[in-house]
Parts: C-alpha cells; sequence; structure tokens
C-alpha cells in the first residue's frame, strides 16, 4: 500500500492480515478485504477535503492580497522576462559579446 500522498513515506507499505489502512492508500498490489471502522464523515479522506477547501477561509488578509497579487504579478514577469533563448547580442553590446583569446 502506498501511504506517500497521506503521510509521506516514500516506502511502501506491506499490508497483510491485522494490518489498518488508511482511506486514501493506493493498493499497488492485487485485490484486499478490508474491514471499514469508521464512516466517510470520520475518514482520513474527508478530513484532508475538508482542509484543503477550508485552507483559503483561513488565511489571513495579507495571505489573501499576496494570492491575489501573485495572481496578476507573475504571469507579467514572466512575459517581460528575456527568454534563455535570446542572443548576447540583443542585449548587450556588441563588444561584451566577443569571446576573448586565451
Amino acid at each position: 500500500m502506498d501511504a506517500s500522498a497521506l503521510t509521506g513515506e516514500s516506502l511502501p507499505i506491506n499490508a497483510s492480515a491485522g494490518v489498518r489502512v488508511l482511506s486514501g492508500m493506493v493498493n499497488g498490489n492485487g485485490l484486499i478485504k478490508a474491514r471499514v471502522e469508521k464512516s466517510y464523515k470520520n475518514s482520513t479522506a474527508s478530513r484532508i477535503i475538508d482542509m484543503v477547501s477550508n485552507a483559503y477561509e483561513n488565511k489571513g488578509n495579507k495571505e489573501k492580497l499576496i494570492t491575489r497579487f501573485s495572481k496578476y504579478y507573475t504571469p507579467c514577469l514572466l512575459y517581460t522576462s528575456p527568454s534563455p533563448r535570446d542572443s548576447c547580442a540583443s542585449r548587450m553590446p556588441s563588444s561584451a559579446c566577443k569571446k576573448k583569446k586565451t
């Protein structure tokens, strides 16, 4: 079972009889049979969905302002920045682009 999305654990967990699995774990091998112990409302997946959907509401006013600002600022910055494919000559005087002989 891959629990990396829930716990950050990089290695998969070997699920066998008696091992608890969480909602949101990904089954990578074969078929499993599991007993449900909690309702969806009390499940790990439900809590994650609630936290994500409520995250914006819990942001402070400054964080909300920064989010709105970056929505417009970042694309403008990327649009106006020089491309890495621009040649040296398009940005610098020709004398600065000449290689020095050694």
